[in-house]
């Protein structure tokens, strides 16, 4: 399934493995977001409070996950 949706989505998808076994996956049609790893967890932190789910957590998973993909944290690219 992965293969499939990286293949429709161009290699743009981006994967979080929850509680549960369950995988969440995101695909784009243009680029991936540039995230701003403050802004991205003061935003969930936010609408997590707001909507009594926990958001950051999901937050931290994807970006964890996600950082080789995203390019983030010991993985950005140089002039990125």
């Amino acid at each position: 399934m992965n293969r499939q949706l990286k293949a429709v989505f161009d290699g743009r998808v981006l994967f979080n493995h929850v509680q549960g076994g369950n995988i969440i996956a995101y695909g784009f049609a243009g680029e991936l977001p540039r995230l701003e790893r403050k802004r991205f967890f003061d935003q969930a932190q936010t609408l997590g409070l707001a909507m009594r789910i926990p958001l950051q957590k999901l937050a931290r998973s994807l970006w964890r996950q996600n950082a080789q993909v995203l390019q983030l944290g010991r993985y950005r690219l140089a002039g990125r």
